[in-house]
């Protein structure tokens, strides 16, 4: 909520000028798909999009001219899918992250209905995640192999873990979002919101994944790529504001005077 929300609580709910702020959970599906920027890798490897979700808590405060600021902390699975060796090879793989999202967002009001707030918006800001495990599933033109990820581990031959040295499990990206913010009952709102976030940070270096890295006669693989992410989420928030308790006792104690 902006500005122009808060003038609407305090005319409609008579709620005092003090600072708003709003907590809240979200979640919804997701589509992430690896992009190569190498133009071997490019040629060697064909990318598509794999399902998932995600989910948070979410707390934003009022700024002034309709900005707030959001913070946000939740999980999310996602992943990436790669065909190889003339499309005759699929790895597909599932990921597990700590998502944390930091958005300055600026509010428009919508005209919806009389005695009803709702605004739409857009929001930009940092996104950082920390990639806690994975697994996946190979499959060529013979039978399919599942996998689970290890991290900086060494292989002794094993056929159903894949080692991935020097990834990088902090990555850092950007998120896009628009959206639109409706009040229902008194302090409570819910939020619909569609949201790109564009993967800066690789998932790892060339030192990170060799063909030897799962023992399976020719497999490759390669993590010079970035995640890409378009999701869509629903909210639902409850509105605070701060001083309005201790407002409540000063007015009871006037009272009482008189």
């Amino acid at each position: 909520m902006g500005i122009s929300d808060r003038a609407w609580a305090q005319k409609v709910y008579r709620v005092p000028n003090t600072q708003q702020y709003f907590i809240g959970i979200k979640g919804g599906p997701l589509v992430s798909w690896p992009v190569f920027n190498d133009p071997d890798l490019k040629h060697d490897f064909t990318s598509s999009l794999v399902p998932g979700f995600n989910v948070a808590g979410l707390i934003s405060f009022a700024l002034k001219n309709s900005y707030s600021f959001q913070s946000e902390f939740g999980y999310s699975r996602m992943g990436r899918k790669v065909t190889f060796n003339d499309d005759t090879w699929t790895n597909t793989s599932t990921y597990q992250f700590l998502d944390f999202s930091m958005l300055l967002r600026r509010s428009f009001r919508l005209n919806v209905g009389e005695n009803i707030p709702a605004n739409w918006y857009f929001n930009i800001g940092p996104n950082i995640k920390y990639w806690m495990s994975g697994k996946g599933n190979i499959q060529s033109l013979g039978p399919s192999q599942s996998y689970s990820i290890v991290f900086d581990g060494t292989s002794k031959g094993e056929y159903d873990k894949l080692f991935y040295n020097n990834a990088n499990r902090w990555l850092f990206g950007l998120d896009l979002g628009v959206g639109v913010n409706l009040g229902t009952l008194r302090g409570q709102h819910v939020m619909a919101e569609m949201r790109f976030m564009y993967g800066h940070t690789y998932l790892g270096n060339k030192n990170s994944v060799t063909p030897q890295s799962i023992n399976l006669l020719g497999f490759n693989d390669s993590l010079l790529s970035n995640l890409k992410v378009l999701s869509f989420s629903l909210a639902y928030t409850l509105d605070f504001y701060t001083g309005q308790s201790k407002m409540g006792k000063s007015t009871e104690k006037e009272k009482k005077k008189k």
